[in-house]
């Protein structure tokens, strides 16, 4: 019989594909999180235009051409989420720069992730730059695409009707 050789993806395989798994799993978790934020700024938007109503129809009485209005608002969100973009990637770069003390502080002081279950001394971290670009896309693009109903809404604001008394 002849000794056999085999590769670390053979030897580890098993381990390899639930951290590939696991990956999958959090890429689909965030994209929900982006989709969870993009509702809450249509909302945000959708009661900003309500409440600026009279502002919106002085826009137009001062010649503001509806797409202008639109745009507005399609900007406005635009700042929002890339505000949050900035904020969520200095968030995550320092939590994944302190990984062990964020697992100190989940565990109460205590490692979550011990080393006889999982084989590794610490938590591996690696951050992809394709990964973090596309998920910052992705965030932008929905929150563009959710911009359009409020944008909408606030264009179709008729200039008579939003400065009447309410």
């Amino acid at each position: 019989d002849f000794p056999t050789l085999r590769t670390w993806r053979e030897q580890g395989g098993q381990l390899l594909r639930a951290a590939e798994d696991q990956m999958d799993l959090l890429g689909t978790v965030f994209f929900m999180i982006v989709l969870v934020a993009a509702y809450q700024l249509v909302a945000t938007l959708l009661l900003t235009v309500t409440e600026k109503r009279r502002e919106i129809g002085v826009l137009g009485a001062l010649g503001a051409s509806p797409g202008r209005v639109a745009g507005f608002f399609c900007g406005l969100a635009a700042l929002i989420a890339g505000v949050g973009c900035a904020a969520g990637l200095g968030l995550g770069a320092l939590l994944v720069a302190n990984i062990g003390s964020v697992e100190r502080f989940l565990g109460g002081g205590k490692r979550i992730f011990l080393p006889e279950i999982y084989i590794f001394e610490s938590i591996p971290t690696r951050v992809e730059l394709s990964s973090s670009v596309l998920l910052v896309a992705a965030t932008l693009l929905c929150a563009l695409a959710f911009s359009l109903l409020p944008a909408w809404r606030a264009a179709r604001t008729p200039i008579v009707k939003a400065l009447a008394r309410r």
